[in-house]
């Protein structure tokens, strides 16, 4: 109930200020050229090791809460 009493009208308020700011403007240019990432990354940087490590880090940690 607290929540609802507190999260919606706060929800609210923020979709209208956001809605009626002005737009914001980057400090840099933008590219609208896509760039691929440089060659020779270091190790830990590679695509697929942080997907693997993305997924096993919450499961361990959740496996060592439980146990």
């Amino acid at each position: 109930m607290l929540i609802a009493i507190v999260n919606l009208p706060m929800n609210f308020i923020g979709v209208i200020a956001g809605y009626k700011m002005k737009k914001m403007k980057t400090p840099t240019k933008i590219s609208r050229v896509p760039r691929d990432l440089p060659e020779g990354l270091p190790w830990f940087l590679n695509f697929n090791l942080m997907s693997v490590v993305s997924g096993v880090v919450p499961v361990f940690v959740i496996a060592f809460e439980i146990y």
